[in-house]
C-alpha cells in the first residue's frame, strides 16, 4: 500500500493492518467518512500547489493553467460537498 494512503489511514484512525493479503481493509462507518474526507483534502491540495506553480510560469501558460485549475477545484469541492 502507497504510504500516502497508509498516512491518511492513520489520520483517520483505520487500522490498516487488518488488511487482508491483497491490501484490502474494511473501514467501519465512523472511520469512512472521514478516511473520504481527508482523501478530497489532499487532491484539493495538490490542485492547489498546481495552481500556485502555474501562477509562477509564463504569462501564456500562466492564465489558461490557472483558470482550469481554479475550475477543477471548485468542482471538486461543489461534487464532494466540501464547506471551508
Amino acid at each position: 500500500m502507497k504510504e500516502q494512503i497508509k498516512e491518511l489511514a492513520d489520520q483517520a484512525g483505520v487500522s490498516i493492518t487488518a488488511a487482508d493479503k491483497n491490501g484490502v481493509f474494511t473501514l467501519l462507518p465512523d472511520k469512512q467518512k472521514k478516511f473520504a474526507e481527508l482523501i478530497v483534502m489532499r487532491c484539493l491540495d495538490i490542485v492547489n500547489r498546481e495552481a500556485l506553480f502555474a501562477d509562477h510560469a509564463s504569462a501564456e501558460v500562466n492564465q489558461y493553467a490557472i483558470e482550469i485549475l481554479r475550475s477543477a477545484y471548485i468542482k471538486i469541492e461543489e461534487h464532494f460537498e466540501i464547506k471551508e
